[in-house]
C-alpha cells in the first residue's frame, strides 16, 4: 500500500504550483511531477520483482486515483532493475509521449521487454546528455548534469540521468543513483548551482 500526499512544492492558495510526489517504491525510485500546466513528468518507474512491478502497487494506483491516463514524460535515469522495472507495465496501462534515458543499451530481459513495447506504443525516445535542457513546461527549467555525452562510465548508477529541476526559488536535484566520485564530479563542475 501507498500512501501518498499531492500538495504543492511552491506557491499556494490559486496560484500555479509545481507539484511532486515520490513513492515507496521499496528498493528503486519513482516520483511524479505534475506542472503549473497540468503536465505529468515521472522520473523512474520503480523495481520489478517476481511477484510483479511496484507500479501496479504504487505508480499506477495513484494514477488512476487522480484520473491521469497520460505521462507526457518519463525519465528513465539507467536502466537497472529496481529504475525501469515499472515502465513496461506502465507502457500497457497509461499513455507515454516521450521517454528520456542515459543512452547506454544493457543486455537483459527487462531493458529488450522495454524496447519492444515503446516501439510498438510509438513512444519517442531521446539520450540526455550534460547540457540538455528538457521540455517540461514553460515556468520549469529541467537542467541534465550528467552523465557526459562522452564519458564511457564503468556502472550503470555512474550513468544515471542527474536531473536539476528548477521552479522559481525551488530547485530539486534527482541524482539516480549516482556514486562518489560522480558527486564529486558534480560538485567541480556545478559547485554552489546544487544547493
Amino acid at each position: 500500500m501507498t500512501a501518498s500526499v499531492w500538495g504543492p512544492v511552491v506557491g499556494g492558495g490559486t496560484a500555479p504550483t509545481l507539484d511532486i510526489v515520490f513513492f515507496d517504491v521499496g528498493q528503486g525510485d519513482a516520483a511524479l511531477l505534475k506542472t503549473p500546466s497540468d503536465h505529468h513528468v515521472l522520473i523512474d518507474a520503480g523495481p520489478r520483482s517476481p511477484s510483479g512491478a511496484t507500479a501496479e502497487f504504487a505508480v499506477l494506483p495513484f494514477l488512476r486515483r487522480w484520473g491521469i491516463r497520460r505521462l507526457d514524460l518519463v525519465v528513465v535515469s539507467h536502466s537497472d532493475a529496481d529504475h525501469l522495472g515499472g515502465l513496461p507495465t506502465l507502457l500497457q496501462a497509461v499513455r507515454v509521449d516521450r521517454v528520456v534515458h542515459n543512452g547506454r543499451s544493457v543486455d537483459t530481459d527487462l531493458y529488450s521487454q522495454t524496447r519492444r513495447l515503446l516501439r510498438r506504443n510509438g513512444v519517442s525516445r531521446q539520450a540526455a546528455h550534460r547540457g540538455d535542457t528538457l521540455q517540461m513546461d514553460s515556468s520549469i527549467r529541467a537542467e541534465v548534469l550528467s552523465p557526459s555525452g562522452r564519458s564511457t562510465l564503468a556502472t550503470e548508477n555512474n550513468a544515471s540521468v542527474v536531473l536539476r529541476v528548477e521552479y522559481g526559488d525551488i530547485n530539486i536535484l534527482l541524482p539516480g543513483d549516482i556514486e562518489k566520485a560522480i558527486e564529486q564530479n558534480l560538485v567541480r563542475t556545478y559547485g554552489e548551482k546544487l544547493l
